[in-house]
């Protein structure tokens, strides 16, 4: 595989790389960190071995968080505006409120709605996983190619991948309001937080961030699966 390749690979987890910049994330390192110590993922994603990576990496990939949303960014996308309106006002407040930042994000993301959520964690586990001597190098560059898959086929464009990466981010930071209002107050105080200010400062500013120079559209040469990996049916 070419650099280029490497590099739009490794671009998908560039998210989270900007959330980690302090720790020392680097974008162009294949174990995310440039250092040679491991990182527990115990505690923040119950994973201490090869075994729970996969399980996780296979879990969500393709029914994570962005499942919640799918559905109503396939109809934003598919209905009128009057239609729009009307399917809004017969849903109850809890709906309500999500179709609300549907409706705030739905041309930022596209069709793909906060597919970009899963996929960049994802990325991000498998070079953790590098990282850890879970996997091998062959392994992380073949997972990442599923994850390619699924980011080419669901969004258009680094801008539109990174939007629903975002947007996906202030989802899973409201999961823990129990009330409409609640959440709707979350969406919108985290919408302008420092936090997600700064995220995007770093992936559209960082000198070494690959999002100002990195083209979406490049040829990508279809990597077989190692043979380490007959459970991986990705």
């Amino acid at each position: 595989m070419d650099d280029s390749a490497r590099r739009w690979l490794l671009a998908l987890s560039a998210p989270m790389v900007a959330i980690n910049a302090g720790p020392g994330a680097d974008y162009d390192c294949d174990k995310f960190y440039p250092f040679d110590t491991s990182v527990d993922l115990s505690e923040s994603w119950g994973i201490d071995s090869r075994e729970q990576l996969f399980e996780m990496i296979l879990r969500m990939i393709d029914n994570g968080h962005a499942d919640d949303l799918a559905h109503y960014f396939r109809l934003w996308h598919r209905l009128s505006l009057t239609e729009w309106h009307n399917y809004a006002a017969h849903q109850t407040p809890d709906v309500q409120v999500l179709l609300a930042l549907v409706a705030d994000s739905a041309v930022m993301c596209g069709d793909g709605g906060i597919r970009a959520w899963d996929l960049a964690r994802m990325g991000f586990l498998c070079r953790i996983g590098l990282l850890n001597g879970w996997i091998t190098p062959e392994e992380n560059v073949w997972l990442h190619s599923r994850l390619a898959v699924r980011a080419r086929y669901y969004y258009t464009s680094w801008q539109r991948y990174n939007a629903g990466f975002i947007i996906g981010r202030l989802y899973w930071q409201s999961l823990n309001a129990s009330e409409a209002d609640a959440r709707r107050y979350a969406f919108s105080i985290d919408a302008g937080s420092t936090t997600n200010i700064e995220l995007m400062r770093q992936l559209y500013t960082h000198p070494e961030s690959p999002m100002p120079q990195l083209p979406w559209h490049i040829t990508m040469i279809e990597i077989d699966k190692p043979a380490s990996l007959p459970e991986m049916e990705l």
